[in-house]
């Protein structure tokens, strides 16, 4: 499509294009008239090649060069981060060679030359071979997803100028499939419904071909499930979003649809409409074309495993309810087959498909700003950015910060490379053991980002290091970082903390129930996660820019100035209960004015950036034994702030491998004794507790216990209790379809793992009362009591036939 001039939109997508004849790229612009692509011919793959000679095209014609460039270069991180054929090169050295721009017409090309050029005698490096054609394109452009631009067609191709930020505005919509669950295999199992859903615009439709015994308006009925794929396909062409949510559609959906599609001959209508490349393995991906598609169950996941979600049953009802109070609506799915075949039920089975694709909808519609914000902090496109790990995201800052600074971009490291640097460790956090008991008037001080702020303040880079200039930082290590040489990575690292700093400046004079408020926060929280993820990233053995000194050094220096702090509070006549990375714990004296001249005080001394800042402060904290130990646990710990909040961790009431019952205890008991301060209360409440449990008057759900399965059922040599219980279930011609298998040890058994059984076919009552007593209820709630004094048996009885009342 011709490029009309000046013509203004939103970067939707950058992708590649393979032919027989050339690579290029395809733009995906949002403009008034609605998306619209353009193709981008004269951008070309290419890398570097350092020679000690001077070259031509004619040396290297056998690769297939489209051209050669000399050109120049900031060679410290190549004299860093390479390794040459011959001998490590002095910045000296290189200086006297040559860097070649080899340009290639097709990826396969570059990827041959890039394999055999290491034999040709002229070579001492080659570079920047490894980054993604369409990524190349984004940092070498310097353009970033979702961003608005000014779009121009000139003879070097696509120009692009940057345009005032206008908040984007895209079309979105979910949908969902549903089979009878017989199978997973879409070769055997037929998509019977498929739903799609949006909200702006209002759209909500079902796609199905047996009728129900009642009008639905949204439904539409289809005379089979090829008529379904293609009424599937014309509503999206239809509908025509910017985005797509599915739920497990990079695992399910997505590829279930493409094998139903070839068994009706209509694969090449779902190319030609999604463009979706199916990437298999440990984490296959559906990367859509002209289309963002967003898995919400990988955001979901993703943020569960950062802790940003406290949350480890990640199905689509449970997080539904957790951030809406909502439930889908409930079939299970081993009754599907039964509400499909009936005409009276299949109304409600029509609704359970809508109903997912608008949860889907609403849970991905909450975490969207944030990613939004992030796709234009790193140019990464939006289904990128939702797959991203963080040090991935971090990386891609760092690589367009060195393309802008006409810096060569180091490889991605493979190999024996990988396997050595991760054979190496440095001494991480300092934690300082806490005074176990109960304790009151406790406030917590932390370094405002202590890692990026040591990084930033201490110029710490690979391209710092051994670097002895006028000014220098030397740390406790021994190792030495030039703080006159201008580094990459501190000066993007002070730009992130500098602009989130002035975003959450901002925040305060703006309503929170305001978008701009939402929008602001979207920002901070994509920088915070930049900032987040920098100090494991020069440790990260996959690194480009690894440098084990430089993390270490991190590392180190975090430890000193933590050290440092907790030295000077007890000075200042604090008591210091605990210390945990960037936080200490202090108990005060008199009022909280000493705490904040204390902060006053230590904030003048911190050199750089560096700042301690107040995190809160708590009415009462308890600090507990470890389990099988005298020794106090030094990440476990229970408070409660000045309006009764309580901050658990490290305790089993986070965790997800204990019952609801074990962890309800627990966090009651910490009430009790946190809030009212009330042990005797605490522990007539356990007392209770445990003689309904050996009663059988609690319900089954309290007994439930969640464990993750991992991997295929066939593949554990040890059979826990998770799998027994459903490897029993498949026995029973039951399918297990969520990763996440909730299992009661029963009454029935020798084992534990004998007794187990999946959740939903244990008979109400039906669990064994001892092992919850001796397992999960004791075990939860005995470190806290034994800070008091209180043991094991005064809390139970333990006659020979268990009967404790």
């Amino acid at each position: 499509m011709a490029i009309s001039e000046n013509m203004k939109g939103l970067l939707l997508d950058v992708y590649t294009i393979n032919n027989e004849n050339e690579s290029f790229i395809k733009v995906c612009i949002k403009t008034d008239k609605g998306k619209e692509v353009f193709e981008d011919h004269q951008f070309k793959p290419y890398f570097y090649l350092i020679s000690n000679t001077e070259l031509s095209k004619k040396d290297l014609q056998h690769y297939n060069i489209f051209a050669i460039e000399q050109t120049k270069k900031d060679l410290i991180q190549v004299h860093k981060f390479a390794h040459f054929k011959e001998k490590q090169l002095s910045i000296e050295d290189l200086k006297k060679t040559n860097i070649y721009k080899l340009i290639f017409n097709k990826i396969c090309d570059l990827v041959n030359a890039r394999s055999k050029i290491k034999d040709e005698v002229f070579y001492l490096g080659k570079f920047e071979y490894d980054i993604l054609f369409d990524f190349r394109y984004i940092i070498d452009k310097n353009i970033y997803c979702l961003k608005n631009y000014e779009i121009n067609e000139t003879k070097e191709g696509l120009q692009f100028k940057d345009r005032p930020y206008i908040e984007p505005k895209l079309k979105k919509i979910a949908f969902d499939i549903e089979t009878l669950g017989k199978s997973t295999d879409p070769k055997k199992e037929a998509i019977v419904l498929l739903s799609l859903y949006s909200k702006n615009p209002e759209f909500k439709k079902v796609i199905g071909y047996k009728m129900p015994n009642k009008d639905i308006d949204y439904y539409t009925q289809v005379k089979g499930e090829k008529e379904l794929l293609q009424e599937f396909s014309n509503t999206i062409k239809k509908f025509d979003p910017d985005l797509i949510y599915t739920y497990n559609g990079d695992n399910f959906d997505f590829p279930f649809i493409k094998e139903r599609c070839k068994k009706h001959d209509l694969s090449e209508e779902f190319n030609a409409l999604f463009g979706a490349t199916i990437t298999k393995g440990n984490a296959q991906e559906t990367d859509l074309k002209n289309f963002q598609h967003i898995d919400v169950y990988k955001v979901v996941r993703s943020l569960s495993m950062k802790g940003s979600l406290n949350l480890f049953k990640l199905d689509l009802d449970t997080v539904y309810n957790y951030l809406y109070g909502k439930h889908k609506v409930d079939i299970h799915y081993s009754e599907m087959e039964k509400y499909y075949n009936s005409l009276e039920l299949l109304g409600k089975f029509i609704e359970y498909n809508l109903v997912d694709s608008m949860a889907c909808y609403e849970i991905g519609e909450n975490f969207l700003e944030q990613f939004v914000a992030l796709s234009q902090v790193t140019g990464k496109t939006l289904q990128d950015i939702t797959r991203t790990s963080s040090s991935a995201i971090v990386e891609s800052l760092i690589m367009h910060r060195a393309i802008n600074e006409d810096k060569i971009i180091p490889a991605i490291p493979v190999g024996a490379t990988v396997d050595s640097r991760r054979e190496k460790r440095f001494k991480g956090a300092f934690v300082k053991e806490p005074i176990l008991g109960l304790h009151e008037n406790i406030a917590i001080v932390d370094f405002q980002s202590l890692y990026p702020s040591v990084v930033i303040t201490y110029n710490i880079s690979p391209e710092t290091i051994n670097e002895k200039t006028k000014n220098i930082f030397t740390d406790k290590d021994n190792n030495i970082f030039s703080q006159d040489i201008s580094a990459t990575i501190p000066k993007m690292l002070k730009d992130v903390f500098e602009q989130r700093n002035a975003i959450k400046k901002k925040m305060k004079s703006v309503q929170k129930e305001s978008l701009e408020y939402k929008t602001l926060f979207a920002y901070q929280w994509s920088f915070k996660t930049v900032l987040n993820s920098t100090y494991g990233y020069m440790g990260y053995a996959r690194a480009r820019w690894y440098n084990f000194n430089c993390g270490q050094s991190i590392a180190t220096t975090s430890r000193e100035h933590t050290m440092k702090i907790i030295s000077e509070a007890e000075k200042f006549g604090f008591d210091v209960i605990a210390g945990d990375t960037d936080s200490c714990f202090l108990k005060y004296k008199k009022d909280k004015n000493e705490v904040l001249d204390f902060l006053d005080k230590i904030n003048k001394k911190l050199p750089g950036i560096m700042k301690l800042s107040l995190d809160g402060f708590y009415k009462r904290g308890l600090f507990v034994q470890k389990k099988s130990s005298e020794d106090v646990a030094k990440k476990k710990y229970a408070l409660i702030d000045e309006t009764d909040n309580l901050k658990i961790v490290g305790f089993e009431f986070v965790r997800h491998d204990w019952s609801e019952l074990a962890k309800n205890t627990q966090k009651k008991v910490l009430e009790f004794i946190l809030k009212e301060k009330d042990i005797e209360k605490a522990k007539k409440y356990v007392i209770d507790i445990l003689k309904q449990t050996q009663e059988h008057k609690l319900p089954n759900d309290l007994f439930v216990i969640y464990t993750q399965i991992r991997k295929d059922l066939t593949e554990y040599s040890s059979i826990g209790p998770a799998v027994s219980a459903a490897k029993k279930a498949i026995a029973k011609g039951i399918a297990i379809n969520e990763s996440f298998v909730g299992f009661i040890v029963t009454k029935n058994g020798k084992t534990i793992s004998d007794k187990a059984e999946l959740a939903q076919y244990v008979k109400e009552g039906d669990y064994d009362s001892d092992y919850y007593i001796d397992n999960q209820i004791i075990p939860s709630v005995k470190n806290i009591f034994s800070v008091f004094g209180i043991s094991e048996d005064q809390l139970m009885s333990k006659p020979s036939q268990k009967k404790l009342f």
